[in-house]
C-alpha cells in the first residue's frame, strides 16, 4: 500500500492501541448497556405488573420492535458501508443515533397517565420501536469498527474486551440502578417514568461522549474499495450467513446463547418476587453481583483465548455459564445469599459469552474473502447483530408467552401453583439448555477452522 495512504488508524496497524482512545470508544457501551439490559430486565414486568397487560401480549410487545430491527439493521449496515465524505462512513449515523436515542428510551417507560389497556400497549411499543431505531443507527456502525481497527485477532479481542468491559460496567450500573430508582421514586407509573428519564440522560451522555474517540479511531483516509451495489451487498450478507460454514456455526451458536440471556433477564424480577420472595433491592443485588464478576473476568477470558484459542475459550465460557445458572433451581424463599453466589458464578461465564463470539466474528468473515469483508463490514456486522437482538428478544418473548400459558395473573396479584412452578424452569433450566445447545456448534467451528489450518 502506498505510504501516503497509511495512517495510525489503518486496518493493518498492529501496534498497541492507546488506552485513552479505547476508553473513549468503550464509553458508548455504558449507554448501549442501558438499552440492552433495562428493557430486558424490567419492561416485561412493567407491562404485566404495573400496566396489567396479559403476559402473552407483553411478550409480543417485546418481540415486534426486535423483528423491525432484524429488517432495519442490514439497511443501516449497508448505509454505513456506502457513506463517503470527510466525516467517514460510520460517524454520521452514530451521531444521529446518539442524539435521538434518549427521547425514545425515556418515552418507553412513561406512557401518559390517561392511557390504559390497549392504548398504553401501543404507546410502549411505539416508543420501544423508536428507541430501537436510534439504537441501530449508533450500534451497527459502532460494532463494525473493531474489524477496521486491526486485522490481528489478538488486537480485535482486546478492542472488544475494552468494549465489553464498559458494557459490563454499564450493565452493572443500569441493572443495579433501575430497580432502585423505580422504588426510590415511589414505584408504579411515576417510579418507572423517573427511572426512564434518568437512564435516558445517562445513556445519551455516554453515546455523545464517545463520538470524539470514534472520530479519531475510524479510518477516514483509507479506500476500502468501492462497496458492492445494494443488491450484491445484501447477497454478500446472505452468503456470509448461509454460505460460510464457520460464520454460520458461530452465528447460530451465539443465537442460542442470546436466547438464554434474554429469557433469564426477563424472568429475573419474577424469580426475585415469587421464587426467592424478596424485594426489588435483591434484584439490584443479583445484577450487581453478576456484573462485578463480569468486569473482573474480562482480562481472564482474553488470556484464556490467547492460550487456548478464542473458539475453545468460548466453549468453556458457555459451559461455565450453563452450569452456574442451574444453581438458581435450588434457590427458594429467603435464599438471597445463595442466589447472589449463583449470580456471581454465572457472571464469570457470561463475561466470556459476551466478548469471545463477537471478537471471533470479523476473523470468521474475513477468512472467506478479506477484501469483500472490509468493503461491507457494516452490513456483515448488521447480520450478526440482528441475530443477537433477535435472540435476546425471542428469549424474553418466549418467557412471557410461556408464563402466560402457565396461568400467570397480571397486575401483581397472587399466582396459581402452575405459574409459580414455571418460574424456575423459565429462569434457570431453560436458559441452561439453550447454552448447552450452543456448544456443539462451537465445537464444529473449532474443528472446521483447525482443519483449514486457521485455528481461532
Amino acid at each position: 500500500m502506498d505510504a501516503a495512504v497509511k495512517t495510525p488508524n489503518a486496518v493493518e496497524q498492529a501496534t498497541p492501541l492507546r488506552p485513552r482512545l479505547l476508553a473513549g470508544y468503550g464509553l458508548a457501551n455504558i449507554g448501549l448497556a442501558c438499552f440492552l439490559i433495562t428493557p430486558q430486565l424490567l419492561l416485561l414486568y412493567f407491562l404485566t405488573d404495573t400496566l396489567a397487560v396479559p403476559a402473552a401480549t407483553a411478550g409480543v410487545v417485546l418481540l415486534l420492535p426486535k423483528i423491525w430491527e432484524v429488517v432495519f439493521d442490514p439497511v443501516v449496515g449497508l448505509w454505513s458501508d456506502r457513506l463517503r465524505g470527510r466525516m467517514g462512513r460510520r460517524w454520521p449515523l452514530m451521531a444521529a443515533g446518539a442524539a435521538l436515542f434518549p427521547l425514545g428510551f425515556a418515552a418507553m417507560f412513561a406512557p401518559p397517565t390517561h392511557l390504559t389497556g390497549f392504548g398504553a400497549v401501543i404507546w410502549v411499543m411505539a416508543a420501544y420501536m423508536a428507541a430501537t431505531t436510534a439504537y441501530a443507527l449508533f450500534s451497527i456502525p459502532y460494532a463494525a469498527m473493531p474489524g477496521e481497527i486491526s486485522r490481528r485477532q489478538q488486537d480485535r479481542t482486546r478492542v472488544v474486551a475494552w468494549r465489553v468491559g464498559f458494557l459490563a460496567f454499564g450493565l452493572m450500573v443500569a441493572g443495579g440502578m433501575s430497580p432502585m430508582l423505580v422504588e426510590m421514586a415511589g414505584g408504579g407509573r411515576p417510579g418507572y417514568a423517573v427511572m426512564g428519564m434518568l437512564l435516558a440522560l445517562m445513556a445519551g451522555g455516554a453515546l455523545l461522549g464517545s463520538l470524539r474517540a470514534v472520530w479519531k479511531l475510524q479510518d477516514r483516509q483509507r479506500d476500502f474499495s468501492a462497496p458492492l451495489k445494494p443488491a450484491k451487498a445484501l447477497a454478500a450478507g446472505v452468503r456470509a450467513t448461509l454460505g460460510n460454514p464457520a460464520y454460520r456455526f458461530l452465528w447460530i451458536g451465539y443465537a442460542f446463547q442470546t436466547v438464554a440471556m434474554g429469557a433469564q433477564s426477563a424472568m429475573m424480577p419474577y424469580a426475585v418476587t415469587y421464587q426467592i420472595q424478596a424485594s426489588s433491592g435483591v434484584l439490584a443485588q443479583l445484577f450487581l453481583a453478576g456484573a462485578v464478576v463480569q468486569v473482573a473476568a474480562m482480562p481472564l477470558w482474553v488470556k484464556i483465548a490467547d492460550r487456548l484459542g478464542a473458539t475453545r475459550a468460548a466453549i468453556g465460557a458457555a459451559a461455565a455459564y450453563a452450569l452456574a445458572t442451574l444453581g438458581y433451581v435450588w434457590c427458594g424463599p429467603g435464599d438471597v445469599a445463595l442466589a447472589t453466589a449463583v449470580a456471581a458464578l454465572a457472571g464469570l461465564g457470561q463475561a466470556g459469552c459476551y466478548v469471545l463470539p463477537f471478537a471471533l466474528m470479523p476473523s470468521v468473515v474475513a477468512a472467506r474473502d478479506q477484501k469483500e469483508a472490509e468493503a461491507n463490514l457494516g452490513l456483515l456486522t448488521a447480520v450478526w447483530v440482528s441475530g443477537e437482538k433477535l435472540g435476546l428478544a425471542l428469549g424474553g418473548a418466549a418467557a412471557g408467552v410461556l408464563l402466560g400459558l402457565a396461568g400467570y395473573v397480571s397486575g401483581g396479584q397472587a399466582q396459581p401453583a402452575s405459574a409459580l412452578a414455571a418460574i424456575p424452569l423459565l429462569f434457570a433450566t431453560g436458559p441452561a439448555l439453550m447454552l448447552a445447545c450452543s456448544a456443539p456448534l462451537l465445537f464444529k467451528l473449532d474443528r472446521l477452522r483447525r482443519r483449514q489450518g486457521q485455528p481461532l
